[in-house]
């Protein structure tokens, strides 16, 4: 029955928070162990193999960057009596997306149980077994208590951080790792934004319309119907290499993205401070503005971003490109598991262009208002591109990259 055990825990793999932290990872060997002792080895370290134990190191770390300092300086606005400290709060909540826990509901069984992780967060053994407080005591029946307060008391406090105190905790949080060692030298960055949908009654968040295909009774054809999210979409800049964010933008479901490239960048430059320089930012369509790229080029950063088929500069690196030799590369692609799976071979042609003068909105707003004049000239030796022809099995796409590479350069991942 021991060696059934202890094969079962030998089997079990690292857990959520050990592969999310990707430290190094122990296993127990309880055979090994026995066999070193028995031979006569010294022991130079002990480790707990436990989530605490590793979260006690990560927590040392916090706090010797200074992470933790700055937990302790965030205070929720409107909140007269502080039954918990706000630090205690951010920590909880921090721990629950590092667990990978997407339910509030799930805390009191993931996270608030756990006695050594409330003792690491500032609970004690007390206050985990019977709460804080003695309210709805009277009213409960059979199902105990689990940790010193409810999902729902961390989640009603910890939203009332306001978005701006959010943003300002996140930059400092990536000036301290910097400052600490973390980056260092050119950076390419890369920006994107994603949807995080609310309840309606969510205070300040934003609304957006959309359309999808329903089907309806009688009818064989779906119809399309409109429909409204609620929330916001946070706009992240991040590292290419160690996907650590730079800077992020919260702003309404709603909002249009390309107006936040400009700050965003320079809050990026910011936060890395002395210590980092962002040298590329790689960024898709929906930032695609001459007046904002030119501004992007003015700050001495290269951007690479997809042009579009109807556009003028687009067609007129394409036809340049004909008679130009392209740098070529083929890649195996992997779709599907098991039986399902599939390979597909994609070649990827890139020629690399300069001087191109036909992205009329490109430059200055002083200069771009005067774009539909017969005499406009576009900027010359600035706005620099390359024609992509990739080829998907029968499939061939075009593509028109803008960007600050003058000559042909190697071929990155489009």
């Amino acid at each position: 029955m021991e060696s059934e055990t202890g094969k079962d825990e030998q089997a079990e793999g690292p857990s959520v928070i050990q592969e999310r932290l990707n430290w190094k990872l122990a296993c127990r060997d309880d055979a090994r162990v026995a066999q070193g002792l028995y031979a006569g080895e010294e022991i130079e370290e002990m480790h707990e193999l436990s989530d605490a134990g590793v979260l006690d190191e990560f927590f040392v770390f916090l706090e010797e960057v200074g992470i933790l300092h700055a937990f302790e300086q965030i205070s929720l606005p409107g909140v007269k009596r502080v039954l918990v400290p706000t630090v205690q709060f951010v920590l909880l909540y921090f721990l629950k997306v590092l667990f990978g826990s997407s339910s509030m509901n799930a805390l009191p069984r993931v996270l608030f149980s756990n006695l050594a992780l409330m003792e690491l967060v500032g609970f004690n053994a007390q206050q985990c077994a019977n709460g804080l407080t003695k309210r709805g005591d009277a009213q409960r029946q059979s199902k105990k208590k689990q940790g010193p307060i409810t999902p729902q008391c961390l989640a009603e406090n910890i939203s009332k951080l306001k978005q701006e105190e959010m943003e300002a905790l996140f930059n400092q949080m990536v000036h301290l790792l910097v400052g600490w060692g973390l980056l260092s030298g050119e950076r390419i960055a890369a920006l994107d934004g994603s949807k995080l949908p609310t309840p309606q009654s969510y205070e300040g968040c934003g609304k957006l319309k959309q359309t999808r295909k329903v089907k309806v009774k009688g009818q064989k054809e779906p119809v399309l119907e409109e429909y409204y999210v609620y929330g916001w979409k946070v706009l992240v800049l991040m590292d290419v290499h160690t996907r650590l964010p730079l800077a992020i933008k919260l702003v309404p479901i709603q909002e249009y993205e390309g107006r936040w490239l400009v700050p965003l960048l320079a809050q990026a430059q910011r936060n890395l401070g002395t210590h980092a320089h962002i040298g590329t930012i790689v960024i898709d369509r929906g930032y695609l503005d001459g007046e904002d790229l030119w501004q992007v080029h003015q700050r001495g950063v290269r951007f690479v971003i997809v042009g579009k088929a109807n556009m003028a500069v687009v067609a007129d690196a394409h036809g340049l490109a004909q008679g130009e030799r392209a740098k070529v590369r083929e890649r195996v692609v992997r779709h599907g598991h098991g039986k399902t799976a599939s390979e597909e071979r994609l070649r990827t042609e890139v020629v690399g262009l300069e001087a191109l003068t036909s992205y009329d909105s490109y430059g200055a707003a002083a200069q771009t208002q005067h774009a539909q004049r017969r005499d406009y000239e576009g900027q010359a030796d600035q706005c620099s591109g390359g024609a992509s022809l990739g080829q998907s099995g029968a499939q061939r796409r075009r593509h028109g990259l803008l960007d600050q590479c003058a000559g042909q350069r190697p071929v990155h991942d489009l």
